[in-house]
């Protein structure tokens, strides 16, 4: 059962999405369709924000027990998959040689190098190509972002990314969310710090026509993750055999 609402979705992660609802595209959490997936060559680059930024004890160890159990499950269901976690941090301790410098001062993130990076180690891979990018660090550059992020697409290697939300400081998370009691129809008015906040990782996923799940609760991590990672995989598969492009779906997926 999917229980993770995607914010980010792009009009063929949504057909995905909807096709493996109903049961007409691959998906994990369907053991009728599971076989499609389990019979193709998987590559996966999981990239771990490690830095400072992310500042809860429960962010960084949910996280790391997440992607654990991500690790282990897609071993267990895909014969042929091949996955690598990279922790990146602005900390020497954490990095190699490739990833020093991905993190730049002030818990922001420079996701062009940490990109570049994952591409050149996805570039030989065979079969489908997938990232998950598990992160709260804001990229330092959103233009570099952007740039290096259109090159998933171009690749085709398939996006997806997990955003963590702070949840114990709940008065910056009120701030996030305030929005005017009293809105005048038609008028514009300033975005929350919330909607700034989350639109700098939409414009990221965006710009490689990627899928994003923002999380505000960290016990709901294992789910979501896993939730995120067969969406991915399911946008791969449709991209890879175009006879799943043109079945037609009776119910809109969720979003």
């Amino acid at each position: 059962e999917r229980k993770t609402q995607h914010s980010a979705l792009p009009t063929a992660a949504k057909h995905a999405l909807a096709l493996q609802q109903e049961g007409k595209l691959p998906s994990l959490l369907n053991p009728e369709t599971q076989q499609a997936l389990r019979s193709v060559k998987h590559t996966v680059v999981i990239l771990l924000d490690v830095s400072a930024s992310t500042f809860e004890r429960e962010i960084f160890k949910m996280a790391n027990l997440g992607c654990a159990a991500l690790l282990n499950t897609l071993k267990q269901l895909l014969p042929k998959v091949s996955v690598s976690v990279i922790p990146y941090s602005d900390s020497a301790q954490h990095s190699q040689q490739e990833i020093d410098s991905f993190l730049s001062p002030g818990g922001t993130t420079a996701y062009d190098a940490a990109f570049e990076a994952t591409q050149g180690l996805l570039a030989k891979a065979k079969g489908l190509r997938s990232v998950i990018h598990l992160t709260d660090g804001l990229p330092n550059s959103l233009d570099d972002a952007q740039a290096a992020a259109q090159r998933f697409q171009a690749l085709h290697i398939q996006y997806g990314q997990l955003i963590f939300g702070h949840t114990k400081r709940v008065g910056d998370l009120a701030d996030y969310l305030q929005v005017e009691a009293v809105a005048i129809p038609g008028a514009e008015r300033e975005p929350t710090r919330y909607e700034r906040y989350i639109r700098c990782f939409t414009s990221v996923a965006e710009a490689c026509s990627g899928v994003q799940t923002v999380l505000w609760v960290m016990c709901e991590l294992p789910d979501s993750l896993f939730s995120l990672m067969d969406l991915v995989l399911g946008c791969g598969f449709l991209e890879h055999h175009p006879e799943y492009q043109h079945l037609q779906t009776t119910t809109a997926a969720a979003v």
